[in-house]
């Protein structure tokens, strides 16, 4: 199935989802892979975890957006805990919005395994997005333990950054995750339709 960014997020999500779900449904027919349908496969599903990572970092931008429109019409609510530990721009969201989207893939590759698109429901997905908002979350804790980042200089505690970004992460992924589901099962049915029309 080809699908043009014009047609994103929605198109972007239904072809990602199609990377995995045609995949799944092969393999599981057919039991055994030849070296040229691995790397296939493999590539398909890079391929479509690049795709779902776009398309959460759409939606995730402009939640950030939302979030400034919020700080402004509403000064009342603890913003300031958020913007202490976040103070990128807010559409900068889109970034931990793509991580999360590719995240949260790895967790639908390895989870939703051999399970068809009908068997997957709405809050096991919303789990899914939420685990992929804690690897999110964790992510930077991963890379200080490997040296590869640097807690130098920073005033944020740990606990801060957990609970300040963490529940937001998890929380935006989990969201994501039922949006990416409801939208796939919306272009799916229409596809279906398409067909018997056509």
């Amino acid at each position: 199935m080809s699908t043009s960014l014009a047609s994103a997020p929605s198109g972007l999500v239904s072809w990602a989802f199609s990377e995995y779900f045609v995949l799944q449904s092969e393999g599981a027919r057919r039991g055994r892979w030849s070296r040229d349908e691995v790397n296939m496969r493999a590539m398909r599903r890079i391929r479509g975890a690049i795709g779902l990572g776009l398309t959460w970092a759409i939606g995730w931008a402009i939640a950030g957006l939302l979030i400034g429109v919020g700080s402004v019409l509403l000064p009342g609510l603890p913003w300031n805990a958020f913007f202490e530990v976040f103070d990128a721009p807010l559409p900068a969201l889109g970034l931990p919005g793509f991580i999360a989207g590719v995240f949260f893939s790895t967790v639908l590759g390895v989870a939703g395994r051999r399970r068809s698109f009908d068997e997957l429901s709405l809050p096991r997905f919303a789990a899914w997005g939420a685990a992929g908002g804690l690897l999110l979350t964790l992510f930077p804790f991963a890379l200080v333990a490997v040296g590869l980042a640097s807690r130098e200089g920073s005033h944020v505690s740990t606990g801060q950054i957990l609970t300040v970004i963490g529940v937001p992460f998890v929380l935006l992924s989990a969201v994501s995750a039922s949006i990416t589901l409801l939208v796939a099962r919306r272009s799916a049915r229409r596809d279906s339709r398409d067909a018997v029309t056509a």
